[in-house]
C-alpha cells in the first residue's frame, strides 16, 4: 500500500501564478491574452502532521513514482514537491513517465490545482473540450483568465508543447500577477538563433531569472517538446520566485519523510548541505514556525535489526517490544506503508526501530 500522508505548506511565491495557453505548431507568436490580470490564491494549506520519531528518510528517488529514480536527480524533487501538493500526478501504476511530453490539458490541470482556479471555472468555449473532461474545469478557468485564447475555436488539449511556447506562456502568466522581470539581455544558450522571435523575450527574461536553465551543453533547444520532468522543474523554480522575481537554488533545502509523513522544502539547520544526506538519518530536532519546517540532522543510520512479529508479539534483535497504538510500519523503496509489522528475513531483510518512552513508534524496512 502507497498510503502516507502529506503535511503541505504554502509556497514562497504565494500571490505568482504560473501557467500554459495554447501554442500554434507553426512559428507563429502565440494569440495574446484578452482578459484583464487576475489574480489566485496560492495552493490551500491545511495539515501539519508533527512526527514521533528520531529518525528521517532522505530519498535517492521519487517518493512517490518508481521511474522517476535518482538519474532524475535534477527533477524527482520538483515532481516529489508538486505531488505532495496534489498539483501534479502520475500516468498510472506509479509512473510519472518523466521523458513524455507534457500536454496542453495535464499542465492546465497542474495549474487549477495549484492554485485554487476553481472561482474563475466556467464551461470552456472551445469545441474540442468536452463537458465532463478531468481537464474542462481547469481550461474553461484558463480561459476565462486570459490564459488559453486557442485558435480557431480549438484548444488541442492533447497537443504537446514546446519548451519556447513553455516559456512564452509561463512569463505572460507571471506578468498576470504583477511581477516584473528586470529587462534582459539576450539569454547566453547558445542555440538562440534557434528561438522565435515572439519567445525571444521570455526566454532573456525568465533565464536571467533563474527559472529557465538549458541543456548541459548551453543549449535551450527550444523547439524540442518540453517533457514532463522538465516543465515539474520549470514549475518548481516558477512557484519558488522572490517579491523580485528571481530563483536562486537553495542547497539547505529538502525533502524527507518521517514515519508516514512527507515534508518538503525543510531547511536542514548546521552540519552538512541537505544535498549531502541520503537514506536513513537520524534526526536530532525537528520544528515548524512561520517560515516553514526546520530539521537538525545526524549521521547515517542502518537497516541493522532483525524484528520478528507473530500473533501480535513484537521482538527486536530477540527482544520483546510494544507497539504504539499509532505504531507505522514503512517500507522505503518504494516508500510506503504495510498495514501491520511484519517479520524481516524474506521480503524484508532488515528493518530499524525507532523507539519512544518504550514503545515502537516506527518500524522502516528495508528490501
Amino acid at each position: 500500500m502507497r498510503n502516507f500522508k502529506y503535511a503541505a505548506r504554502s509556497t514562497a511565491a504565494a500571490m505568482m501564478i504560473v501557467a500554459l495557453s495554447w501554442m500554434q505548431t507553426t512559428n507563429a507568436a502565440p494569440a495574446e491574452p484578452s482578459a484583464s490580470p487576475a489574480e489566485l490564491p496560492p495552493a490551500a494549506v491545511k495539515t501539519a502532521a508533527k512526527p514521533s520519531s528520531y529518525y528521517a528518510y532522505i530519498p535517492d528517488h521519487s517518493i512517490y513514482f518508481v521511474d522517476a529514480d535518482a538519474q532524475y536527480d535534477w527533477a524527482y524533487p520538483a515532481i516529489d514537491f508538486l505531488a505532495a501538493s496534489n498539483v501534479a500526478s502520475g500516468v498510472g501504476d506509479h509512473l510519472f513517465a518523466p521523458d513524455q511530453p507534457i500536454t496542453r490539458a495535464d499542465f492546465m490541470v497542474m495549474l487549477y490545482r495549484a492554485y485554487d482556479m476553481s472561482a474563475y471555472s466556467a464551461p470552456a468555449t472551445f469545441a474540442d473540450v468536452p463537458d465532463g473532461a478531468y481537464y474542462a474545469d481547469a481550461v474553461g478557468a484558463a480561459e476565462t483568465l486570459g490564459i488559453a485564447a486557442g485558435s480557431s475555436g480549438s484548444f488541442s488539449p492533447r497537443e504537446h508543447v514546446t519548451r519556447e511556447d513553455a516559456v512564452v506562456f509561463l512569463k505572460r502568466t507571471l506578468d498576470l500577477t504583477g511581477l516584473r522581470f528586470e529587462s534582459a539581455a539576450p539569454s547566453g544558450f547558445t542555440d538562440m538563433d534557434k528561438v522565435s522571435p515572439y519567445a525571444a523575450e521570455a526566454v532573456a527574461a525568465l533565464s536571467t531569472a533563474g527559472v529557465l536553465s538549458g541543456s548541459g551543453d548551453g543549449t535551450l533547444n527550444p523547439q524540442d517538446e518540453i517533457t514532463r520532468a522538465e516543465m515539474a522543474a520549470l514549475l518548481y523554480r516558477a512557484l519558488h520566485l522572490t517579491d523580485e522575481g528571481v530563483y536562486s537554488d537553495q542547497p539547505d533545502l529538502l525533502n524527507l519523510c518521517i514515519g508516514d509523513t512527507i515534508y518538503t522544502d525543510v531547511r536542514v539547520q548546521g552540519g552538512l548541505p541537505a544535498g549531502s544526506y541520503k537514506g536513513l538519518v537520524r534526526c536530532l530536532t525537528f520544528y515548524e514556525t512561520a517560515d516553514g519546517y526546520f530539521i537538525e540532522l545526524g549521521g547515517a543510520e542502518e537497516f541493522d535489526q532483525q524484528v520478528s512479529y507473530q500473533d501480535g508479539a513484537l521482538t527486536v534483535d530477540g527482544k520483546p517490544f510494544d507497539l504504539a497504538q499509532d505504531a507505522v510500519c514503512v517500507n522505503v523503496s518504494p516508500y510506503s506503508t504495510l498495514d501491520a509489522p511484519v517479520s524481516t528475513g524474506s521480503e524484508y531483510r532488515a528493518a530499524k526501530v525507532a523507539v519512544l518512552d518504550g514503545l515502537v513508534t516506527e518500524i522502516y524496512y528495508s528490501a
